[in-house]
């Protein structure tokens, strides 16, 4: 347990982790504005290699698998971390069958999802939910240094529309 003197120094850390993953979104957003046809580009032509006999289905295996390595990277980091905070949570999470079960079965529904999505849509929908969670990740930053007084809250309310409605009482 955190005592008293140490409790803001702990909340602006957390904030401060907050801010760095919104700005590493929002770098992430700028970087496929300007990089996401190239990579487009590069995944049809790779496509069409493989259909085309140039190249074997292998190498587009390896480079999907190696997206696939990373994100379960991710979800060990993520059991993890789940796993130190509740540590009953954490060994349910990490339960390794059920893990690769389950991956196999999103990758499976992603693949046929990837395959009925034009990439020029699907680009610009990933941009935007990302936009959305940095968004989402920025506001829960602000709202951890408004509890701790470092910046101003200016409340909860964004607009009061309550005298548009007729009052009964």
């Amino acid at each position: 347990m955190l005592s008293d003197r140490s409790r803001p120094r702990q909340e602006v850390f957390n904030a401060a982790i907050l801010a760095v993953a919104v700005v590493m979104l929002g770098w992430h957003n700028l970087w496929m504005a300007s990089h996401g046809r190239e990579l487009a580009g590069e995944m049809k032509a790779m496509g069409a290699a493989v259909a085309g006999g140039d190249k074997s289905l292998v190498a587009m295996a390896v480079r999907g698998r190696h997206r696939g390595v990373r994100e379960g990277a991710r979800s060990c980091c993520s059991c993890t971390a789940s796993r130190r905070r509740a540590p009953r949570a954490g060994r349910l999470c990490c339960w390794r069958p059920a893990r690769v079960a389950l991956g196999a079965a999103v990758s499976y529904l992603l693949y046929l999802g990837l395959l009925a999505i034009p990439l020029h849509r699907l680009f610009s929908v990933t941009t935007w939910l990302i936009a959305l969670v940095a968004a989402g990740m920025a506001g829960q930053a602000a709202a951890i240094l408004a509890n701790i007084d470092l910046i101003p809250s200016f409340g909860f309310e964004l607009w009061d529309t309550s005298w548009l409605l007729r009052r009964t009482a």
